[in-house]
């Protein structure tokens, strides 16, 4: 399992409507939406079809969010679908997060979480690697699905999003999440 670094960089639609910092010393990254509908991402820049990617990091959401994405494993075989799962943040339980794919119904893998730092691994397994997509929560186990959906439509294969994006309820006016000590690795194991 060798670690790498991702090549990309923040996607900010402008400093108006979303916001990104970076503390290289604390390897921190803060995301914030300013208005409804915006994106404060980053898209890793390493496309697989093959083999399996591990995402790993620590991840806080503040209050109030609501239905915004902090991970996702981009690519889906399925028309009109650009995901494979996606991790979002709700208001409801002081924060909760779902795990959203498409084998089940959306579960809960988080309450509670609004201001707790939280690790987060994602291991997505392709067919030729067990076909699974594996969630744990400081080093817990939260999610097991079967991964059937391996986009072989789409030639850019799958790759990984972070930060604070997606939908935003015009109530709120403003929406952060941060992450700390991103990684990603080719391969993957459980922690």
């Amino acid at each position: 399992m060798g670690q790498f670094s991702e090549s990309g960089f923040p996607g900010v639609n402008s400093p108006a409507t979303a916001t990104y910092t970076y503390d290289h010393a604390t390897r921190t990254e803060m995301f914030t939406l300013v208005k409804p509908g915006e994106r404060a991402e980053i898209r890793v820049h390493d496309n697989y079809a093959t083999g399996s990617r591990q995402f790993e990091g620590y991840v806080t959401v503040f209050a109030p969010i609501e239905r915004q994405m902090v991970f996702q494993i981009w690519g889906s075989a399925e028309p009109n679908r650009a995901t494979q799962m996606i991790l979002r943040a709700f208001d409801q339980k002081g924060g909760s997060l779902l795990a959203t794919n498409r084998v089940t119904d959306s579960p809960e893998v988080a309450t509670g979480i609004y201001g707790r730092e939280i690790k987060v691994n994602v291991i997505h397994l392709q067919e030729d690697a067990g076909g699974r997509i594996l969630v744990f929560l400081d080093d817990q186990p939260v999610l097991d699905v079967p991964d059937t959906y391996r986009d072989i439509i789409n030639a850019t294969g799958n790759y990984h999003k972070y930060g604070c994006y997606g939908s935003f309820e015009s109530t709120f006016t403003e929406a952060r999440a941060q992450w700390r000590d991103v990684r990603h690795f080719r391969g993957g194991r459980a922690p």
